[in-house]
């Protein structure tokens, strides 16, 4: 079944044996699809790296102390008394009056509790 698949097939899938010149050429062959792949790989890796902008973040925190992270500056109502911060202002927020709590969606913290909206 072999020889007849085998004298079908094209000369580039066919199984024989191929002296050592040959194998060199096939290997140089790979060597180059291979290194050509790699580069178009590195290439596409940049740029998306290059074309990502930074993530931004806020922390919001209210006048209780509650504080936690938001992505945007949503309009709270006033009664609240939130104030937002960039995120490199965590550390300012550091202490017994401060506590932290997790981001759960859209809604704040009041009095320890967090309220939907």
């Amino acid at each position: 079944m072999y020889k007849m698949w085998a004298g079908l097939a094209p000369a580039r899938f066919r199984l024989v044996n191929i002296g050592w010149q040959s194998f060199r050429v096939l290997m140089r062959r790979w060597k180059s699809i291979l290194t050509s792949g790699a580069f178009a790989v590195s290439i596409v890796s940049t740029a998306i790296i290059a074309s990502s902008g930074s993530a931004s973040a806020y922390i919001a925190s209210n006048r209780w102390g509650d504080c936690w992270h938001v992505r945007n500056r949503a309009h709270y109502p006033a009664m609240l008394g939130i104030h937002f911060y960039s995120d490199s202002y965590r550390v300012r927020l550091v202490g017994p009056r401060h506590h932290w709590r997790e981001y759960r969606g859209r809604g704040y913290w009041y009095h320890g509790r967090w309220h939907r909206w």
